[in-house]
């Protein structure tokens, strides 16, 4: 029988082709037999295993690739040779240290399973890029400032939960509305941002009010950036959102309390410097921060021996006059520069430059922040990658993530420009280390596991020169893949410099607390002093009307200075109880004006309510003039009865009552049109604190003030 000789060709042709192909593949292939022995492999599995083809065939695929005397217990293999179809599994091979996507599929000749193809797919680079991506994701789910992503027409696409807990809105109820429903009504025409976004321009820091969802209007610093699409187009804008509105409220406070405080700039992660104008040029540095110096390469006195001119590039100095001028006239200028240390490296840094006036002079307050940090993507998980590295390179927040034994696992290299240490100096070390107290971590997880988590904790900590740190920390357990926890992740933020400001406003309102007390006490003296020499002219007082007089006058100047000591006694120097004021000044008159108590009963159902002291000094006035009537005329020659005094508040309205059942007034009395001293004070204290008075003789002589209280200001 002869052979085709075309037949012969066409395979052997084909079995080339085969061979090419099968060489050809970018993943690792062998041939497997039943008994786990390789027949055959590619070039991609040589390289692989790094091991010669001839070492490779006729050896255990278990041996080769696991280092293991019998099959892994993931083998795609040994489940096909069991149901005799393909499958495929992902597992990390530690021998390798590579993640790995094996499938299997078998072999049959004549229906007899002969082995199986074995693929191999490296998914190494895939996972770690996820891993990157899951924790950058974390980062901003986590994040305490607001981050929100936009299309081009201003509709939200993303919102976290540092947005929720600025703005108060759920992503639920914001995403797809437009992020003008953030803009309050009336608010400066911010239409440029979203020029410069299509122009693809980043906005930093940029100042501006916002609404939340009560409509209380938020102070929030912003960094704007553009979102590209994987061919390079913009399709959007991510906005990092900071709300700063403690923060510019105790700047305010603090300008009305210290000049120097008005020109303090918050950010201390970034470079700052003061100087003087010389001539229209800037002079020499008189005072530079701690980041400064680092990021240049100099000791402060060796810095404050030099100039702006001294740390920028020579083009930057000739545009030094032109951008001087700017600044003198506009107060205030930001441009991009370039730094130079002292090793001659050029840094390239955005400059925010103030002036203000200190001493008579013009000073120069510049604050640089380096803005030479870059990010590169490739594909669609790059470029989700790029997005969050983006966001996270804006955050001055530091993230971190501990085991449960204290050893530091992750934290972001931000945690430099806080404490002085490298995120390298900190990995593996133990977090009891950078405690003030080393107690307090104990106590900070006692309070993780009793809530679930923490927000706006409060820890002090300690930095590389051993000086106390303030820190404000959001963290929740840290779980791995089985939902174990393993320890705790969250984020930091340092505020150090609030809390000094929190420390210096304390201080200024204690000491106007002592003067205030200091003021009330001095009041009360001088109206006892009053008192006093009223009491001791009219001892030469004969003519009783005149006498009288003196008496009331005196009266009078006891129930002020009455008010003026309890406050000075009080914890409140704003507030009085009122009902106690009445309590303490009636029974003062009674001591004073009934000879014979045993005739009178007084009779008190007051409350206690606080007023201002713009409120209690009328007020008091008003009590003292009814009650003193009431003593001193209602019961003439041993008559018996008693007075009544009721102060009561229903709703927003205050109830001042004096009641006697004595003798009663005149008949033909006009209490509003009267030649009495006591009821015209009565009539005109009345009108001042916008109060009714009402005369009720029908079962008595009663004396009825209603009013509101009305707030002052302080």
């Amino acid at each position: 029988m002869f052979k085709d000789k075309n037949s012969s060709e066409n395979t052997d042709l084909l079995n080339r082709e085969w061979e090419l192909i099968f060489n050809a593949v970018p993943d690792s292939i062998a041939i497997i037999d039943t008994d786990f022995r390789i027949i055959k492999v590619n070039k991609a599995m040589v390289e692989f295993l790094k091991i010669d083809a001839q070492d490779i065939l006729g050896k255990h695929c278990y041996s080769l690739i696991h280092s293991q005397n019998e099959p892994h217990f993931l083998c795609p293999h040994e489940m096909m040779l069991k149901d005799l179809k393909p499958h495929a599994e992902e597992f990390h091979e530690n021998n390798v240290n590579k993640d790995l996507i094996v499938s299997v599929s078998p072999i049959f000749d004549d229906g007899e399973l002969k082995g199986s193809v074995h693929i191999v797919h490296d998914d190494t680079q895939r996972k770690q890029l996820e891993k990157t991506n899951e924790r950058l994701a974390d980062i901003v789910r986590h994040s305490n400032d607001a981050i929100i992503s936009k299309d081009l027409n201003g509709i939200i696409t993303s919102w976290n939960l540092g947005a929720e807990k600025i703005y108060g809105y759920s992503a639920q109820e914001i995403l797809g509305k437009n992020i003008s429903t953030l803009i309050p009504p009336g608010n400066a025409d911010e239409s440029f941002i979203l020029e410069k976004i299509k122009n693809n321009q980043e906005i930093k820091n940029y100042e501006a009010q916002r609404a939340d969802k009560n409509g209380d209007i938020i102070q929030v610093s912003i960094n704007i950036s553009p979102i590209n699409d994987s061919d390079g187009n913009i399709v959007g804008a991510s906005t990092i959102a900071r709300d700063i509105t403690e923060m510019h409220s105790a700047k305010i406070a603090l300008k009305e309390n210290e000049e120097k405080f008005r020109e303090v700039f918050n950010n201390a992660n970034d470079a700052f410097f003061l100087h003087k104008i010389v001539d229209g040029l800037p002079g020499k540095f008189f005072d530079v921060n701690k980041v400064a110096c680092e990021r240049l390469g100099y000791s402060k006195e060796e810095l404050l021996n030099l100039g702006p001119q001294d740390i920028n590039t020579p083009d930057i100095k000739n545009m030094m006059p032109q951008r001087m001028d700017n600044l003198q006239r506009n107060g205030k200028s930001t441009f991009e520069s370039f730094n130079i240390t002292k090793t001659g490296k050029i840094i390239p840094v955005e400059i925010s430059a103030d002036i203000f006036e200190l001493n008579g002079e013009e000073i120069v307050f510049s604050i640089a922040r380096d803005i030479s940090a870059h990010i590169k993507a490739e594909n669609d998980i790059k470029e989700s990658e790029r997005k969050y590295r983006k966001i996270f390179d804006n955050m001055q927040d530091v993230f971190y993530q501990i085991f449960n034994n204290g050893l530091i696992s992750e934290i972001s290299p931000s945690i430099y420009r806080y404490s002085g240490f490298t995120r390298e100096e900190l990995i593996g070390k133990q977090v009891e280390s950078v405690y003030s107290n080393p107690d307090d971590r104990q106590i900070l997880l006692e309070t993780i596991n009793q809530k679930g988590e923490i927000s706006d904790y409060e820890v002090k900590l300690k930095n590389k020169d051993n000086e106390l740190l303030y820190v404000s920390t959001n963290a929740h357990p840290w779980l791995d893949k089985n939902n174990n926890v393993i320890g705790i992740e969250g984020s930091l933020r340092d505020i150090t410099e609030r809390k000094k400001m929190e420390n210096e406003l304390r201080n200024v309102l204690q000491e106007k607390e002592m003067l205030l007390k200091e003021i009330h006490h001095r009041v009360k003296n001088n109206l006892m002093i009053i008192s006093s020499l009223l009491e001791l002219q009219s001892q030469d007082i004969q003519d009783k009307d005149d006498l009288k007089l003196f008496k009331e006058s005196q009266a009078r100047a006891d129930s002020m200075a009455l008010i003026h000591e309890r406050l000075y006694q009080s914890t409140d120097l704003k507030h009085i109880n009122f009902g106690e004021y009445i309590e303490t000044l009636a029974n003062s008159l009674f001591n004073t004006y009934v000879m014979d108590e045993s005739l009178i009963k007084l009779d008190l159902n007051v409350e206690n309510i606080m007023l201002d002291i713009n409120t209690a000094i009328p007020l008091g006035l008003i009590v003292n003039e009814l009650i003193t009537n009431s003593m001193k005329h209602a019961f003439p020659d041993g008559h018996q009865g008693e007075i009544k005094i009721n102060f009561t508040r229903k709703d927003d309205k205050l109830f001042l009552e004096v009641f006697d059942n004595g003798v009663g007034l005149p008949e033909d009395l006009d209490i509003r049109n009267t030649t009495s001293l006591g009821l015209q004070i009565v009539n005109s204290l009345t009108s001042q604190i916008d109060g009714d008075l009402i005369l009720d003789t029908e079962n008595g002589t009663s004396f009825r003030i209603i009013f509101k209280e009305e707030k002052f200001n302080t």
